[in-house]
């Protein structure tokens, strides 16, 4: 059983919302464990999906797909246990390797390469200014800083 408290936040790893940030969501679940029933599951790398159920006032069910999360962190053990999970945003906390892509670039293939690199999907690399000519980024700086610009 999923106790309250539960959480999801959306964290651009600031305080603030700044532009040129990939702001990603943090899910924090708490399941009783009283009985000890899911004291012998790791739940570590298990992927949920979470989705939102309301009932209307004519009686049907609305269901809001809120997102996928990877638990990341090892999870507490108790009377409850301790759940976090990230969405796949995490995987672009990683350096972005500049040698795979030609500079100048369009933001179009930088983004194309930064997800490559990250192992992220996307639906559509259609945006804004895709076209803009990009000069090499600086080489400490992470994918996930790549798709915030």
């Amino acid at each position: 059983m999923i106790t309250d408290g539960n959480s999801i936040t959306v964290s651009a790893g600031t305080s603030s919302l700044p532009l040129g940030n990939a702001v990603s969501k943090i899910l924090r679940l708490t399941l009783s464990n009283l009985h000890e029933e899911w004291s012998e599951y790791n739940f570590l790398g298990a992927t949920i999906s979470v989705t939102l159920s309301l009932e209307l006032s004519d009686g049907a069910i609305e269901r809001i797909y809120l997102g996928k999360f990877t638990v990341v962190e090892p999870e507490s053990y108790g009377t409850t246990i301790g759940i976090n999970a990230l969405d796949n945003l995490y995987r672009a906390d990683k350096k972005f390797d500049v040698s795979g892509i030609s500079f100048p670039a369009s933001a179009r293939d930088v983004f194309i390469e930064a997800c490559a690199q990250s192992g992220l999907s996307y639906v559509s690399s259609d945006f804004p200014n895709n076209d803009y000519m990009m000069v090499a980024p600086e080489s400490d700086i992470t994918c996930r800083k790549v798709l915030g610009q």
